[in-house]
């Protein structure tokens, strides 16, 4: 019984490589900032650093994020504005 009870419980470790990059992001934000809380100016550094990553392509907003999350569908989605004959260099990550 006991041990079936330990092999279901993961350690720390394990838990963390389990989780996606987004939520191991906050847990260790979260912890920085019960170590020394971040400014207001971190803070918004650290935003225009997320914004960067998920709007790297121009003309799409934080939302669309989701739609877009996996490069081959970010990849679509430039297909299908080149499609529409937008200039390519604006496409592509920068």
């Amino acid at each position: 019984m006991n041990e079936q009870r330990n092999r279901r419980r993961l350690s720390q470790r394990q838990r963390r490589q389990n989780m996606s990059n987004t939520a191991r992001d906050h847990l260790l934000a979260a912890r920085r900032n019960q170590e020394t809380p971040e400014t207001i100016e971190q803070r918004n550094v650290r935003h225009q650093r997320y914004l960067q990553r998920y709007n790297s392509i121009e003309g799409t907003s934080t939302n669309t994020f989701a739609k877009y999350n996996t490069t081959a569908s970010r990849l679509t989605h430039i297909h299908k504005l080149l499609g529409q004959g937008l200039p390519k260099w604006k496409y592509l990550y920068q």
